[in-house]
């Protein structure tokens, strides 16, 4: 009998996890080894894509309890997979396990980061995601990041942008006094991403630091979402396809 693995999905912000994004490698996924599951989270920003969304942080939290009780209650390897918003919590999540060295590490077969909000620098790519760095060092399991250089979401090189994203992380319209909690919070403990002070003097510094987030935002959302299409340099297939071949070879 060939042995199970449970495909955990988390989508993107306004993204159907299993019809979303992730389908582009579930479906090369054969059904008769690996059961492709949700993972529930109001993939919301604050008002995107409603206006009474919760905030980003919000959305992870409820992530993180939903990829925990996956964990818990599953019988069989688990592959956790995120796209965009998703990948960001399973990024934080996985990483604070490893970190507490959880015995639920044992339970992951792999994981796969498409897009990463907070991809960590590395790999010959530029920048890193602009929502943060964060590695996940001693994984005993494989972790598979799936990132454009084109895409800013997850190569951002724009320290104003990064900025925004600190800045944005805990707003939203129905819970304003924990955004303004949240930023006072962070003023009172300098909790940013790191950013070069730049001086009045400096303008040339500075006028090139807001062209490089306009240029970001130029190729936002378009290259956020060419996954499927887009060839993974040096494999001759699509981000997604390539993503489906590794997950395979490592669970095979």
């Amino acid at each position: 009998m060939t042995a199970r693995i449970t495909v955990a999905c988390a989508g993107g912000i306004g993204d159907d996890s299993l019809g979303g994004m992730l389908s582009g490698i579930t479906r090369h996924l054969d059904r008769a080894k690996y059961d492709v599951v949700r993972l529930e989270s109001p993939q919301s920003y604050g008002p995107v894509p409603g206006p009474r969304g919760v905030s980003f942080d919000q959305s992870l939290r409820v992530l993180d309890s939903s990829i925990e009780l996956k964990l818990v209650v599953s019988r069989v390897p688990v592959v956790l997979m995120g796209y965009s918003a998703g990948a960001a919590g399973i990024g934080d999540t996985v990483a604070r396990l490893v970190r507490e060295r959880s015995t639920l590490v044992d339970r992951i077969a792999a994981v796969v980061l498409v897009a990463d909000p907070r991809r960590p620098s590395g790999d010959g790519l530029p920048g890193h995601g602009v929502a943060g760095n964060r590695p996940i060092p001693g994984a005993p399991f494989p972790v598979i990041w799936v990132s454009d250089p084109r895409d800013p979401i997850c190569c951002c090189t724009s320290e104003a942008l990064r900025t925004v994203a600190d800045q944005s992380s805990a707003f939203s319209l129905v819970d304003p006094i924990t955004w303004g909690r949240d930023i006072r919070d962070r003023l009172a403990t300098n909790r940013w991403q790191e950013v070069t002070r730049l001086r009045i003097w400096e303008l040339p510094k500075i006028v090139q630091r807001y062209r490089i987030a306009v240029e970001h935002l130029a190729r936002y959302p378009h290259e956020h979402v060419l996954y499927g299409a887009r060839v993974w340099p040096g494999t001759g297939l699509p981000y997604l396809h390539e993503a489906a071949r590794r997950v395979l070879a490592v669970t095979a």
